[in-house]
């Protein structure tokens, strides 16, 4: 009676095939979901371009000290569309490096533009169109998932030239 090999849960051994397989998914991962995000903002900052401008007020302005890097601000602001008030905390879509000197000098009360999707007056953002960022995360995220295709295929290629 032949006793059935085991397939142990862990090795000391390296395993160079689980590891490149581990690398793929993770790199398909990140890309996928850097494409997604850097996907939406574009979406959305395009669609933005043609919201309604409303005029607001600055309800909350707080600039914030990273230990490293520049500042940067959150905001809150109110405006009314309809009879109802609104609020929101958008600043752009994508990173708002672009759109916070804008901010700059402004305090609670000030007015300020807001942009708002006529159809879904809580998606609202100060700065309309997509981020400058944006284009960039999708190419990098794009170049994610496409590693991540070829590491397994490329392990194959030098696996095959070893034998």
């Amino acid at each position: 009676m032949e006793k059935a090999s085991e397939i142990p849960l862990w090795s000391s051994k390296p395993n160079s095939r689980a590891a490149v397989w581990v690398a793929s998914v993770v790199l398909l991962s990140l890309g996928a979901v850097g494409a997604v995000w850097s996907s939406a903002g574009l979406i959305k900052g395009r669609a933005s371009k043609h919201w309604q401008p409303v005029s607001g007020k600055v309800v909350s302005l707080r600039w914030h000290s990273p230990s490293d890097g520049p500042n940067y601000p959150t905001i809150e602001y109110a405006f009314d569309y309809k009879g109802v008030e609104h609020k929101g905390n958008r600043i752009a879509f994508g990173p708002a490096s672009t759109a916070s000197s804008r901010l700059a000098g402004l305090v609670a009360g000030d007015p300020i533009t807001v942009y708002m999707d006529p159809v879904r007056p809580e998606e609202t953002v100060i700065e309309p169109g997509p981020s400058r960022f944006a284009a960039g995360g999708l190419a990098i995220s794009t170049g994610l998932v496409l590693v991540g295709l070829c590491v397994p295929l490329i392990d194959r290629v030098a696996r095959a030239q070893q034998t």
